[in-house]
């Protein structure tokens, strides 16, 4: 593999790594705002 088609390689990966990363905090922080809620409405119910 010569150099050019490495740089090319090693920013793919790079950028499917940045991608991964952002979705799963995007997710993560989903999730947990769906977790508040649902907390919040077992409560509501609750009191």
């Amino acid at each position: 593999m010569d150099i050019s088609r490495k740089s090319e390689f090693d920013e793919l990966v790079s950028n499917i790594t940045h991608v991964h990363e952002v979705m799963q905090h995007c997710a993560a922080k989903s999730v947990n705002q769906y977790l508040s809620l649902r907390n919040w409405l077992f409560g509501y119910y609750i009191v």
